[in-house]
């Protein structure tokens, strides 16, 4: 599950918290890049598109979200994530491939 985030996320063009040596296998941290506004991303992702995520604490507040990946959580579950985030980023401006996180993260999914 971690690994199926990180390759969405990847292909998002958005950089990762950490590397994935450290990653962790039940939350993806992921920075935002400048010129992207972490709050707005969330704001529109929980208003439109009913996908909760978290965001950054201390420091890291208003810098960073987070998606987790455990309990409950189907790949299934990250794949709509993963689209309903391409599709916010799209909507704020940001530069992004459509279908691009859902391709990246299916092929590791399916172990291409």
């Amino acid at each position: 599950m971690r690994d199926l985030v990180r390759a969405g996320i990847r292909a998002l063009n958005l950089p990762l918290l950490v590397d994935d040596a450290h990653a962790s296998a039940t939350v993806t941290s992921i920075r935002g890049p400048e010129g992207l506004d972490v709050e707005a991303l969330r704001k529109l992702l929980s208003q439109k598109y009913k996908v909760v995520l978290a965001g950054g604490q201390g420091d890291l507040k208003g810098k960073i979200f987070r998606i987790g990946h455990m309990g409950y959580a189907e790949p299934a579950d990250l794949l709509q994530v993963l689209s309903t985030v391409e599709l916010a980023l799209a909507e704020l401006g940001w530069p992004v491939t459509k279908g691009a996180a859902v391709r990246a993260a299916e092929e590791v999914l399916l172990g291409a």
